[in-house]
């Protein structure tokens, strides 16, 4: 007796074998791949027993072998999608690799700090600490400035190179290095001492040492590969710690490099100390206001960079050009506080602002002020808030025509204005959107021809359609609202 088979069996019992095949051909291929590499690196154990684990120095294999004891463990995770193999298990795939320091950037995103959060309670909005954008986003580590000219204060120290070229009755061209004692060597010459000497002072100072032994010569110097200093960044600081940078870095660069002050920390008094001495004091708000960089110095080895906590705050919101928590410096007025948010804005109600303020740590309590010169002089004091209105959306003198009409919009009221003064004859009453409707239908009937479908029938149609709503001629509205009782 023979069984009924159903339609198709052979054709699946054919794709079943050759899927079959197929995951058998990619087993061989993968195990004849992965002997070499297996067989190397039994090798290469045999090679580096003994050796500490991890030691990549001495022992390249033992610091790259997934199963030597220290080594970093690989990430298991399976592939996926068109990575992913149907026959057989997966192979382990290296972790990606992590950017270099210099392709990274931090993210400087602080938290809202207590006033923040307080003014927002008040405003509806967190308002930003002002010139904290200028650090949102910066690099993790700080590039050297080794490709830029030097500066003729710039002072020659241990660790910096020189390049001596000497033409005439000698013949020299060499790069020099100043060792620790601050002395170069040249040769026939001896030892050189060129610490503390200024860069622009540099070429007649060595002129003048070299001419006690050389006569009727000429002589030039650059520098080469410039020294690195070390400072170190404490108090309120993003990223406060030791930090080495070029010779030529000043203070704000040393600033960037740690991210700038945090929600806590002062914009404007960063002070950088060379041991008990107060070199400067750095104030970011004429930098940021400004442009000025008159308070910036040269950091030296050595030098500490502090940032200290905040002083008094005061947060600007409403209708300003800048909305934002200000840090003031003694005592500051309503005048100066808006100067530094830029002014008040376009939209802004120019008659009177308010203020809030807590009393005596006790309370809070609204105060109002004229936006005047009396008005402006008031003191502002720590944790203050200054809301500027906004100015009503409404016209004065004005009327406004819309509806079924040529050009709606709005005119001057004059005293004896009538209704014709906006709407002169009927013609004002043809909407633009007929005209562009009209317009599209004969350029359509004109420039081009549509065949008639099957079911539509070519006899010709007579009857006139509009294309717009029809126009009461006789009727209209004016809606007028009375100043006294709205």
């Amino acid at each position: 007796m023979r069984i009924a088979r159903p339609p198709g069996h052979r054709f699946i019992v054919r794709l079943r074998f050759r899927l079959l095949l197929t995951c058998l051909l990619l087993a061989i291929s993968r195990e004849a791949k992965a002997q070499p590499a297996a067989e190397r690196l039994a090798a290469e154990r045999e090679r580096c027993k003994g050796v500490a684990p991890g030691s990549s120095q001495e022992c390249p294999a033992a610091a790259n072998d997934p199963l030597a004891p220290g080594t970093r463990k690989r990430d298991l995770t399976p592939l996926s999608g068109s990575e992913a193999d149907t026959c057989g298990p997966t192979l382990p795939r290296e972790a990606p690799a992590v950017p270099p320091p210099q392709q990274r950037h931090w993210q400087t995103e602080d938290t809202p700090g207590e006033f923040q959060r307080f003014a927002a309670s008040s405003t509806g909005e967190v308002l930003p600490i002002f010139g904290s954008e200028l650090f949102r986003e910066v690099p993790s580590t700080f590039a050297p400035l080794d490709r830029v000219a030097v500066t003729g204060d710039y002072a020659i120290g241990p660790g910096d190179e020189l390049l001596l070229r000497v033409w005439g009755q000698v013949s020299l061209n060499t790069p020099v290095a100043v060792d620790r004692a601050g002395a170069i060597y040249i040769p026939q010459v001896g030892q050189v001492n060129v610490a503390g000497i200024q860069f622009r002072q540099l070429p007649d100072y060595l002129r003048s040492e070299l001419g006690r032994v050389f006569r009727n010569f000429d002589l030039s110097v650059s520098m080469g590969q410039l020294r690195s200093v070390q400072v170190l960044v404490v108090g309120h600081a993003r990223r406060p710690g030791t930090y080495t940078v070029s010779a030529l870095s000043t203070l704000v660069n040393a600033v960037f490099a740690s991210g700038g002050p945090s929600a806590k920390g002062s914009m404007r008094r960063i002070q950088l100390r060379r041991g008990p001495e107060l070199v400067t004091e750095l104030d970011l708000y004429d930098l940021l206001l400004r442009g000025d960089k008159s308070r910036d110095a040269r950091l030296l080895n050595g030098d500490v960079v502090y940032m200290p906590p905040a002083g008094p705050q005061v947060a600007v919101a409403g209708s300003v050009r800048n909305r934002a928590i200000y840090e003031i410096r003694g005592e500051a007025s309503a005048e100066e506080v808006l100067q530094l948010a830029g002014g008040l804005a376009v939209t802004a109600d120019a008659t009177r602002a308010t203020l809030e303020r807590v009393r005596d740590h006790v309370a809070r309590e609204v105060l109002e002020f004229a936006l005047d010169s009396a008005g402006l002089r008031t003191q502002v004091q720590d944790g203050d808030i200054i809301r500027i209105r906004t100015i009503l959306p409404r016209f004065q003198d004005t009327v406004t025509l819309r509806g079924n009409v040529a050009n709606p919009g709005r005119f001057r009221w004059r005293p004896g204005m009538r209704l014709r003064d906006i709407i002169p004859d009927k013609e004002a009453l043809v909407t633009r959107e007929y005209w562009k409707q009209r317009n599209e239908l004969v350029s359509a009937v004109g420039d081009s021809f549509q065949p008639l479908r099957p079911d539509e029938k070519s006899t010709p149609q007579n009857r006139l359609e509009s294309e717009v709503p029809e126009i009461n001629w006789s009727y209209a509205v004016i809606e007028r609202q009375n100043p006294r009782d709205l």
